[in-house]
C-alpha cells in the first residue's frame, strides 16, 4: 500500500534524528520543536493520527526559538512514547489501511498548469507529490523558501503549497 512506504519512512526519520541526538550530550529545546512540527504535520497527512496527535500536543510545552538545553536523559523521556509507537508501526505496518487523502481538486487539462510543493520535510513532500501525480497533477518540488520564491516567478504555478516552517525564510 502507498501509504505504509512513507509510513515505513517516517519512522527511518524519526529513528535517523534520534540515534544522531544520542551521539550527543543534549540538544536544544528549539531542535525538538522543530522534529516535533514535522513530525506533526507529515504523521498526520500519511495517516499515523495517534503520532500526529501527541507530537501536536508535545509541542504546546516548547518554544520554536527557544534556546534551553535538554539533557539526554530529559529529551528520552519527553519523546518516549513517539519512539515507541515508531517502532511499533515500523514492525507492524497495517496493510488494510487506504489512502486518506482525497483531492477535491481536478487534474488540469493543460500540462502548463501545475502545483508546486515548497517543504524542506522530504517524507511529506514525497508522499504528496505521489499522491498528486496519482490524481493526474504535474508536481514540482522545492526544498527551501528562497528557491520555492524563485520557482513562483520563473514558473508561474497554479496552486502553491507553502510550509510556514522553512530553514531558511519565514513561510507566512
Amino acid at each position: 500500500m502507498l501509504n505504509d512506504k512513507y509510513k515505513i519512512m517516517m519512522c527511518e526519520r524519526i529513528n535517523t534524528t534520534i540515534q544522531s541526538w544520542e551521539q550527543r550530550s543534549s540538544i536544544e529545546e528549539h531542535e525538538l520543536y522543530t522534529f516535533l512540527h514535522n513530525l506533526k504535520g507529515t504523521a498526520g497527512s500519511i495517516g499515523m493520527i495517534d503520532l500526529s496527535e501527541i507530537a501536536a500536543s508535545k509541542l504546546e510545552d516548547l518554544g520554536e526559538r527557544s534556546g534551553e538545553i535538554w539533557s539526554k536523559k530529559d529529551w528520552k523521556e519527553y519523546i518516549r512514547q513517539i519512539e515507541e509507537i515508531s517502532n511499533f508501526f515500523e514492525t507492524n505496518i497495517q496493510h488494510n489501511q487506504s489512502d486518506e487523502l482525497e483531492s477535491t481538486l481536478a487534474p488540469a487539462n493543460n500540462q502548463k498548469n501545475f502545483i508546486l510543493v515548497i517543504d524542506d520535510d522530504m517524507v511529506f513532500v514525497s508522499y504528496i507529490k505521489n499522491v498528486l501525480e496519482a490524481k493526474g497533477f504535474m508536481v514540482i518540488i522545492a526544498h527551501n523558501g528562497q528557491r520555492g520564491l524563485e520557482l513562483i516567478y520563473e514558473l508561474r504555478p497554479a496552486l502553491v503549497f507553502l510550509d510556514i516552517n522553512l530553514p531558511d525564510i519565514n513561510g507566512y
